[in-house]
């Protein structure tokens, strides 16, 4: 995910992990490779509703199962 905002709207870019051609299996030796896949430009105010909204479900998810781990370590690329 990248953010980038203007005076008038905020921009989120989402990529997703995909297989880099030269490790397309699975195992120590695999590398992912980040591709975007969509863009979403959001005025400042549906920003906030949906920064709302996304808090009010984390809470409630939270409250069901515990807290989400931020502190995760993913492998170093080269």
């Amino acid at each position: 995910m990248h953010l980038t905002w203007t005076q008038d709207d905020v921009r989120i870019r989402l990529g997703q992990v995909v297989g880099d051609p030269k490790t397309p299996n699975p195992g120590k030796d695999f590398r992912g490779a980040n591709e975007e896949r969509a863009a979403i430009t959001l005025p400042w105010r549906r920003a906030k509703a949906l920064r709302n909204q996304l808090t009010t479900i984390i809470d409630n998810y939270e409250k069901a199962n515990g807290p989400i781990n931020l502190d995760i370590k993913l492998p170093a690329g080269d």
